[in-house]
């Protein structure tokens, strides 16, 4: 299952850069992903 969820998410994201006429190499994609970090933010005391 998982195996099928990240060949669509992998079609998906493919589709929408050339949607967009994006012109990048999937290795080059997944270096740069991995640079993406998450940061959580609390303002007011709210996260």
């Amino acid at each position: 299952m998982a195996g099928f969820l990240a060949l669509r998410l992998e079609v998906d994201l493919q589709q929408r850069l050339e949607e967009r006429g994006v012109k990048v190499s999937w290795p080059d994609l997944m270096r740069d992903l991995k640079q993406v970090q998450s940061v959580l933010l609390e303002l007011d005391g709210h996260i």
